[in-house]
């Protein structure tokens, strides 16, 4: 084994500070190797000692008001529901309040809501007036 005069002097001082004599063991560079892997892995693995992953949960209480809400006011969207918990000062984002609808709708605690059909017949009368019954003049202006 060779050792350079700078390896040489550091043995010899950390032998009279500590007494290393005892203490130094010759190992292979594989095993140095190992050791280095080892080490890079505990570093860099994150243990997770805390359950708490992801966004918090959304309070049961602020979920059976927008439940309500919902409810009580069939033609609300999402952003309209939104606003309505702004001025109560709850903070939630219009995709957590769309998510919630969305469960809830699936699950069939949702009122229904006008449908495109239910649309289309209450208005029936006054689209086929403005559909059919329209008038070209002469300087192509429709009446």
């Amino acid at each position: 084994m060779n050792l350079k005069i700078s390896d040489r002097v550091i043995f010899s001082i950390l032998n009279i500070i500590g007494n290393i004599r005892d203490n130094i063991s010759i190992v292979k560079s594989e095993t140095v190797l190992k050791w280095q892997s080892i080490l890079i892995k505990k570093f860099w693995t994150f243990s997770s000692n805390n359950n708490k992953i992801g966004r918090p949960q959304v309070n049961q209480e602020i979920i059976k008001l927008i439940l309500k809400v919902k409810n009580e006011n069939l033609y609300w969207g999402v952003r309209r529901i939104q606003g309505e918990l702004l001025k109560l000062y709850i903070k939630l984002d219009h995709k957590t309040i769309r998510n919630i609808l969305k469960e809830f709708r699936r699950k069939g605690k949702l009122k229904k809501s006008l449908t495109w059909k239910k649309f289309l017949k209450m208005q029936a009368n006054s689209i086929y007036a403005m559909d059919f019954l329209t008038v070209d003049t002469i300087l192509n202006k429709r009446y």
